[in-house]
């Protein structure tokens, strides 16, 4: 009353009075709650921190309002528009009382405090740095002090947001430790996930991080194993039991990709009266759904905190964004188990398509479909049916496959294509499907080498003779042939026809190896004791032609 009509004391007195008084007021008030809040356990304490931040918000605007009228009288117009934010002290006790996990406070605080520190530091800049910048600026720019002022001022505000990111950690650092220790560990986990070689190591590092982070009471892991999920990892009391996949509460969680509690209110989700009582029975407030191609693969039940707070929102978006990183993983194991599975499937295709054809297939190419130049190689085991029918077919079968791992051997390290094996015959190209420099010399030299290796296999099997080779060089048309289900990569044409021919002369002309001219021209005397034959009839063919033979002495 002394305030406002200097009755029944000056209006000095007054306005001395009503400042103790307000004081006073505050001190009290500060004592009450500062006592109330230390005896209080979390879910008080947080609903006081709502009441707090409710009463900074509806606060602080009069007084910074205030305080620039008391600066400069213009701004008294102000101070009745921003007294309208003492609506705000009712309004957060409300949400303290009935929903105080409505957002995370503590979120709320640490974004308010960093506002806040920000806007002090503005205004200081503004009252004090911009009124003594405005005119040498406006002198070097010719801009009015009016639109300097309102630039800078733009130009702060830009900055008070990147500001305000660096600065909040900051805050969180030092008022909410548990808070800010949580963010940075759940960041860690994420990041640690890709780490993982399988489900198994991924699920115990999730159970590990977790009970380390929220620190629950219990905590336990449900994996699907046929038509119960089984936990495979837990903690705490009580002991965990199987669910059955029709139980309710996994129906629940069957279509969500989020945590759920039992307070949960969702379009998405929403609970029936009995999973939400089983989960109030079982002191489980929290489980997270952990999916695998889309279907329920998993779900972490978190059991109470042991500070005996809620599951924040904070919480809830961790928990949603491990949900949704640890799918991807499991997704990741199923593509690198499919790759492996491929990779293996090729290993053993490898060992029935020839090297030269492999590479090709592993690099993503097509063996090359034309007319090419090739060395054509044939040849055929002599003596081998004779061979074949003194002897039981385990032993013949023993013997062939050590003549064909002598004679591939030798066809690989010239870069030869093995194309066909029938029995005791064989069929090499040199220079496709991978060009070849010297394909001609590459073959006769090969041929040498197959006469050798046979006649070391003819010295542990008697009963096989010697080894017939005949090559012929020119075009030929190269490519795969479609049977009804497969592939057949060969080379076709008078070529090829002709090599065949040349392998059935050794027997005629008593020789090891038979080359056309063109094969012998070209192969720079790779070989020595060659023999020239002129004016040979060919079988199919209607010249005569000049080849060369190695005599089979000669081997």
């Amino acid at each position: 009353a002394s305030r406002y009509y200097a009755a029944p004391f000056s209006r000095a007195a007054g306005a001395i009075g009503s400042a103790s008084i307000a004081s006073l007021y505050l001190a009290v008030a500060l004592w009450i709650v500062t006592d109330t809040y230390r005896r209080s356990d979390a879910i008080s304490r947080r609903q006081i921190r709502w009441i707090l931040l409710g009463a900074y918000a509806a606060a602080a605007p009069p007084l910074v309002v205030g305080a620039l009228a008391a600066w400069d009288a213009s701004y008294q117009s102000a101070v009745a528009v921003a007294a309208s934010s003492l609506a705000l002290i009712p309004l957060s006790q409300l949400i303290g009382i009935s929903r105080f996990n409505f957002f995370d406070v503590d979120h709320l605080i640490s974004q308010t405090a960093s506002f806040s520190i920000l806007a002090v530091v503005l205004l200081a800049i503004l009252v004090g740095g911009v009124s003594s910048l405005t005119p040498p600026l406006a002198r070097a720019t010719g801009l009015g002090p009016p639109v300097l002022q309102a630039a800078m001022a733009v130009g702060l505000l830009a900055l008070l947001r990147p500001a305000g990111r660096r600065l909040r950690p900051q805050v969180d650092r030092h008022f909410f430790p548990e808070r800010f220790a949580l963010e940075r560990g759940g960041e860690r986990l994420l990041e640690d996930l890709s780490g993982c070689a399988d489900a198994k190591s991924l699920l115990e590092l999730v159970w590990t991080r977790l009970e380390q982070l929220i620190a629950p009471l219990s905590i336990s892991i449900f994996i699907r194993l046929g038509a119960r999920f089984e936990p495979i990892l837990a903690r705490g009391s009580p002991l965990p039991e199987p669910w059955n996949v029709d139980d309710p509460l996994i129906a629940s969680l069957e279509h969500v990709h989020f945590p759920i509690t039992a307070s949960t209110r969702s379009e998405r989700v929403r609970l029936s009266p009995f999973p939400r009582a089983v989960m109030e029975t079982l002191g489980v407030p929290c489980l997270v759904p952990i999916r695998r191609a889309d279907h329920l693969f998993a779900f972490l039940c978190l059991g109470p905190k042991r500070s005996c707070d809620v599951y924040t929102s904070t919480d809830h978006a961790l928990l949603a964004g491990l949900c949704q990183r640890i799918s991807g993983e499991l997704d990741r194991f199923d593509r690198d188990e499919v790759l492996r599975a491929s990779q293996a499937a090729a290993e053993r295709l490898r060992h029935y398509v020839g090297a030269p054809l492999s590479s090709r297939i592993d690099r993503g190419e097509s063996p090359d479909v034309g007319a090419r130049e090739v060395s054509v190689l044939f040849l055929d085991l002599r003596g081998y049916s004779v061979y074949a029918e003194a002897l039981p077919p385990d032993r013949v079968f023993s013997t062939v496959n050590r003549y064909t791992l002598a004679v591939s051997e030798v066809i690989a390290r010239h870069a030869g294509t093995l194309v066909a094996f029938e029995g005791d015959g064989m069929m090499a190209v040199f220079g496709a499907p991978d060009a070849l420099a010297r394909k001609e010399r590459a073959a006769v030299v090969a041929g040498g080498e197959i006469v050798g290796a046979v006649a070391k296999l003819a010295v542990d099997e008697p009963g096989l003779s010697s080894v017939g080779v005949g090559i012929a060089t020119g075009d030929a048309f190269v490519g795969s042939v479609r049977s009804s289900d497969r592939m057949f990569w060969t080379a076709v044409g008078n070529t090829t026809n002709r090599a065949a021919r040349l392998q059935a002369l050794t027997r005629e002309l008593n020789a090891s190896v038979v080359v056309d001219e063109a094969t012998y021209d070209r192969s720079e005397r790779a070989i020595a004791g060659f023999e020239r034959h002129e004016g040979v009839a060919i079988r199919g063919h209607s010249r005569l032609e000049t080849v060369y033979a190695l005599p089979l002495r000669g081997t």
